[in-house]
């Protein structure tokens, strides 16, 4: 059985190559698509879909957080949320947050609470970090705290990792940022998040009518179906990658399709001499074509799965993604392979019905 596995992969190696390429490939784009809208739509789950992103330019020169944070907290937000630059802590993401009365997001919290009016009002220097994160911070009379800055955030929340896949490892008071001395931070772009329901765009036009120095871009957040749209935009140039290998491969098993013909006229004249039907023969062709299809197609996924927890394929935003993403892709890659299969298969069959095997086997007996 192993032997006539062989020979027959070995007969049809230019089909097996190109399979297995079309099937890592397609392994690659598909679960990078579905792990990029995942983490899209987890990173936004928390907000309303009245939310948006605000993205602040420095048109002439750099501007403090500090100046940011004033810019927008002078105007009325039930939630703000400014993404702090890794230049003091690079081993978290860290994320400045504000939380008015009003705010409907919630945080799933596993432990303790998270802040309280008096938090902002006071700016106390408070934090919620994920179980993870908990578990490296030391402890000082019983109390955990995370260092941000030269300063100690003392920890009022444990996030659940679970729920919060997708969102930043600490969250700071982020009026407590606005006396702190040390924070020399300044760049030329900044992201924030703003949500107030239906009134953020109504608040974020008046703060771009102020300042004639800052460049300002707002979007709503991307969320739900349109996360998997915009994952496919940004994956475009992989997408169309993946087409032209398709082409590629159609057009060259068409041209090779002759070669597989004539090298293998006589074993279907011999299986038409003993009895054997054109729709016996084509079915012996469509099993080897499915068997190599099968097997090359396995062997690329199973190549994509090594490559992936070794952390080679992290470019293509893939990442730890998920069991149940890789099953998606395999669908994916599936579903495609018996398309595929099928439109290669057409011609080599058309030909083998169209030969006359019982009169060429006849002649070259004699």
């Amino acid at each position: 059985m192993k032997v006539k596995l062989f020979k027959i992969i070995n007969n049809y190696w230019i089909l097996f190559t190109i399979f297995f390429c079309i099937s890592f490939f397609s392994m690659v784009v598909f679960t990078g698509i579905l792990n990029m809208s995942t983490t899209i739509n987890g990173k936004s789950s928390i907000f309303s879909n009245d939310a948006i992103k605000l993205s602040i330019d420095s048109i002439n020169e750099k501007i403090y957080l500090n100046d940011i944070i004033k810019i927008i907290t002078e105007n009325k937000y039930d939630f703000v949320q400014i993404e702090l630059h890794n230049k003091y802590n690079d081993e978290f993401e860290v994320s400045a947050i504000y939380m008015g009365n009003d705010s409907e997001i919630k945080f799933p919290i596993n432990n303790g609470s998270t802040f309280k009016e008096s938090d902002f009002i006071n700016n106390e220097k408070v934090a919620l970090v994920k179980q993870e994160v908990y578990e490296q911070l030391k402890k000082d009379n019983n109390y955990s705290f995370f260092e941000y800055c030269g300063e100690k955030y003392k920890v009022v929340g444990i996030l659940d990792s679970k729920e919060t896949k997708y969102l930043d490892d600490v969250y700071i008071n982020i009026n407590s940022i606005l006396d702190n001395k040390n924070i020399t931070q300044d760049a030329s772009y900044y992201k924030i998040i703003c949500d107030s329901g239906e009134h953020t765009k109504n608040n974020i036009e008046k703060v771009i009518s102020k300042y004639s120095n800052l460049k300002f871009t707002s979007d709503k957040l991307v969320k739900g179906d349109k996360a998997f749209i915009n994952s496919i935009n940004t994956n475009r140039v992989f997408i169309k990658s993946l087409f032209l290998l398709i082409l590629v491969a159609i057009i060259t098993i068409i041209n090779i399709t002759s070669y597989w013909i004539n090298n293998e006229k006589q074993e279907f004249g011999i299986h038409k001499l003993i009895g054997g039907s054109n729709r016996d023969v084509q079915i012996l062709l469509i099993k080897r074509f499915s068997t190599v299809l099968f097997i090359a197609m396995l062997l690329g996924c199973f190549g994509f799965e090594t490559l992936k927890y070794r952390g080679v394929l992290k470019f293509f935003m893939i990442g730890e993604s998920s069991i149940g993403m890789d099953i998606l892709g395999f669908l994916g890659v599936l579903f495609s392979s018996i398309i595929l299969g099928i439109l290669v298969l057409i011609i080599p069959i058309l030909k083998i019905s169209a030969l006359q095997i019982n009169d060429i086997i006849k002649g070259e007996c004699i």
